[in-house]
C-alpha cells in the first residue's frame, strides 16, 4: 500500500504534490508514475519513425482507432497517416503520440537513451539547453520550441 501522504515530483511539470488517489498529476493529469521503459530491440534501431509507431502500437494490441482516441479523440486517418509516412508529427504530435504509446518521446526519434545523451553531452549548447529547459514548465517550454522552429524556418535562405 502507498502512503497517502506521500510527496512526489511529476516528470512531466514539475509540480510537487502529495501522491493522489489516481496516481495522477493534479495540475498535468499524467501518471506520476514512472512507466516501464520499452526494450529496444535490434530490429527496430534501423526503422524510421513510422515504422516505430506501427511497432509500438501493434506490441500493445492497439488498432489504428484505439490509438487515435486514446490521443484525445483524433481521427484515425490521421494515426493511418503518420504510420504509412504521409505526414510527419510536430512535437506536440509527437509527445501526445509518445504518452499514448506509453513510450517516450526519445523511443520514437532515436535509437535509444545513450545515443540521446551522447548526442546532447558532445554539443555544449544543446547540453546547456537541456539544463535550463528541465527547469521550464510545459507551456514556455513549448512557446520556445515553436519560436525556435519558426526562426529556424525563416532563416533558411541566409545559408
Amino acid at each position: 500500500m502507498t502512503d497517502p501522504r506521500e510527496v512526489v515530483r511529476c516528470l512531466f511539470c514539475a509540480l510537487v504534490q502529495f501522491r493522489t488517489q489516481s496516481g495522477n498529476c493534479r495540475k498535468c493529469r499524467r501518471s506520476l508514475d514512472p512507466t516501464p521503459e520499452l526494450e529496444m530491440p535490434e530490429s527496430l534501431l534501423s526503422l524510421r519513425i513510422h515504422e516505430r509507431v506501427v511497432h509500438f502500437r501493434k506490441a500493445q494490441g492497439l488498432t489504428q482507432k484505439d490509438l487515435a482516441e486514446k490521443m484525445g479523440g483524433l481521427p484515425r486517418t490521421y494515426v493511418s497517416r503518420i504510420e504509412n509516412g504521409g505526414c510527419v508529427p510536430n512535437l506536440a504530435s509527437l509527445e501526445n503520440l509518445a504518452e499514448a504509446l506509453g513510450v517516450e518521446v526519445w523511443q520514437l526519434l532515436l535509437n535509444g537513451r545513450e545515443e540521446a545523451e551522447a548526442a546532447i553531452a558532445a554539443d555544449p549548447f544543446l547540453l546547456e539547453m537541456a539544463e535550463l529547459s528541465a527547469r521550464l514548465d510545459p507551456r514556455t517550454r513549448d512557446f520556445i520550441v515553436t519560436e525556435a522552429a519558426r526562426l529556424v524556418a525563416a532563416n533558411q535562405g541566409y545559408r
